[in-house]
């Protein structure tokens, strides 16, 4: 589909894969490809565009639903071809293996821009969804400390298969301790956090959370109600004059919470 300018300013806050599929009626894992991305660098974000204007979403819907998002302010067209005698509007589409080359040329422009100290998200491979720091690297290889639970390796990874982590990742979020805080079990945030928190959490809707110390296992994210459950007798312990949360990525993928 083309997209209106307003279409572009979602591409780079981040929201416009998130929107589609809200209007399309469709869960997290319905394919979405929008050819750029956005990272953030030195507190200075920057987006990278292969396709300026454009965004993909998977096939499989009835053709009404995504003509409906030409009522969208943000979509411009849906690309379609008239066909039969009675100049019928279908769906235009492209295989699965352009979407792919397409990606592919976005991870080898993400590559490109990464320097020995950066902090990097492994993204296809053996250690995806796992951190580490760039020690190096060549013309198509970064060579990336990664810290396992017992210990520390380097690994070789295509340049291909890795993104930098912005300094809102890596600083993580901070969440206000509630006055309910220690009864209900679960931790609470507002709308004007759901940006950070689900670039952080990759809008994941359980994850593996340590809670300063102590490893709890996968706990449920409600993004609906913005709650992240650690139970009660975790957060029963909670001492007085705590004031917030801190949730920040591990380099192993888990999360750590840390109460302040």
């Amino acid at each position: 589909m083309e997209l209106t300018p307003l279409g572009e300013i979602r591409v780079e806050d981040d929201s416009l894969a998130r929107a589609l599929r809200a209007d399309l009626h469709v869960g997290s894992d319905f394919p979405v490809f929008i050819p750029a991305t956005t990272y953030i660098r030195g507190h200075r974000r920057t987006t990278i565009r292969l396709l300026e204007g454009y965004a993909f979403v998977g096939s499989g819907l009835p053709d009404t639903m995504y003509f409906q998002l030409e009522n969208r302010s943000y979509v411009e067209r849906v690309m379609s071809v008239q066909t039969g005698p009675y100049k019928i509007r279908t769906i235009s589409t492209i295989p699965n293996i352009s979407i792919e080359s397409l990606r592919k040329q976005l991870q080898d422009e993400l590559g490109s821009i990464v320097a020995v100290g950066d902090r990097i998200r492994i993204t296809e491979g053996s250690y995806k969804a796992l951190e580490g720091l760039v020690q190096g690297r060549d013309e198509e290889n970064a060579y990336i400390q990664i810290e396992l639970r017992s210990m520390k390796i380097v690994a070789t990874i295509p340049l291909a298969f890795i993104e930098p982590v912005s300094d809102e990742e890596d600083n993580g979020v901070d969440i206000r301790v509630t006055s309910y805080v220690r009864y209900a079990g679960y931790l609470s945030w507002t709308a004007v956090q759901d940006k950070a928190l689900k670039g952080l959490f990759k809008e994941a809707e359980s994850i593996d959370v340590w809670y300063d110390d102590i490893f709890l296992g996968s706990k449920q994210l409600v993004w609906k109600k913005r709650r992240l459950f650690l139970g009660k007798p975790v957060l029963a312990k909670l001492p007085e004059g705590k004031t917030f949360f801190n949730i920040s990525r591990k380099p192993d993928g888990a999360f750590i919470v840390r109460s302040r």
